[in-house]
């Protein structure tokens, strides 16, 4: 029932780009928030992840970059785990051979710093993102990780209305965790 509510809101983010039009971000700067599907490579399932961004066009900070009819933007990102992936760990007795099977759910929290290329193919821009990020994980029952690491992502962006776009996108996080989602963007 959760993959099935999960697929559904990505099939939904997915189909939003076909229904309007994009012009790319009308201000220099942004706040942003999302949902985004989790999918740690250690987990046994996905989770559901928020995504709170802010950020701005280095062009508009005083940066004389030529890059070729596109933009540069800076970003800072935090994620939180909303909905926990989980995984099963097994135990085999070797003197019996029987199995204990217990299942743990995985929070992972994520802050990152970002550059983003944005570059206009009306109606649409197409973008990459390639960032810094400290990532926790932390396991119900016991245990936690942390580390930090280079993220990179992939994105196809597109107006909702003047102020407020949408951003579809496949981010991978320190080749750990996975997230594919949908962004709301609010230009002041």
């Amino acid at each position: 029932m959760e993959k099935t509510w999960i697929r559904g809101l990505s099939a939904l983010a997915l189909a939003l780009p076909a229904t309007t039009m994009a012009q790319g971000l009308p201000d220099s700067s942004y706040g942003a928030a999302g949902l985004a599907l989790q999918m740690p490579d250690y987990a046994d399932d996905d989770g559901v992840a928020l995504n709170l961004r802010a950020g701005a066009d280095l062009s508009d900070l005083g940066a004389n970059l030529d890059l070729g009819g596109g933009s540069l933007w800076v970003e800072g990102e935090l994620t939180q785990t909303l909905v926990k992936p989980s995984y099963d760990f097994t135990v085999v007795d070797p003197v019996t051979g029987a199995t204990d099977t217990t299942e743990y759910d995985v929070s992972v929290t994520t802050l990152g710093a970002y550059a983003r290329y944005v570059y206009p193919v009306d109606p649409i821009t197409l973008e990459g993102r390639l960032g810094l990020s400290y990532l926790s994980a932390d396991v119900d029952g016991g245990g936690s990780d942390s580390d930090l690491g280079l993220d990179f992502g992939v994105g196809v962006g597109f107006d909702l209305t003047h102020q407020i776009r949408g951003v579809v996108e496949y981010t991978i996080l320190q080749s750990d965790v996975d997230h594919f989602g949908f962004t709301a963007q609010y230009a002041f």
